[in-house]
């Protein structure tokens, strides 16, 4: 059994059954345990997205500004229809995008990247 949410008072609704999936350790016998002390439980959060937007931190009047997005799941399962959605900033107008899944621009200053499916990050080592 683990909790749903930690932060949440011991209630019976507030446990839940390990997936089968996430696990942590092993037992005497060399043997994943259907559980996770010390990480994330498997029924609470096991999707972490981060979205970075780097670049520069002044730009000269007409100059071309430079926004690299990042987008990477720290979680422990795959993430699926994933949606991100960036507001320009006002004076701000998008010209073009090299990802390898491109921005739609639904109004004027607005653009949302539908990357669809992020993979979970690689296992760590045991």
């Amino acid at each position: 059994m683990e909790r749903v949410n930690r932060l949440t008072p011991d209630q019976d609704a507030n446990w839940g059954n390990n997936d089968g999936v996430i696990r942590n350790g092993s037992t005497a016998n060399a043997e994943p345990v259907n559980g996770t002390p010390t990480a994330w439980n498997s029924v609470g959060v096991v999707v972490n997205l981060v979205v970075a937007k780097r670049g520069s931190v002044w730009v000269l009047p007409g100059g071309d500004i430079t926004n690299p997005l990042s987008i990477t799941n720290a979680g422990a399962l795959t993430v699926t229809g994933v949606l991100v959605t960036d507001t320009l900033p006002p004076g701000v107008s998008y010209l073009r995008s090299d990802a390898p899944f491109p921005p739609s621009q639904p109004t004027s200053g607005v653009l949302v990247w539908r990357p669809g499916k992020v993979g979970q990050r690689p296992a760590l080592p045991a």
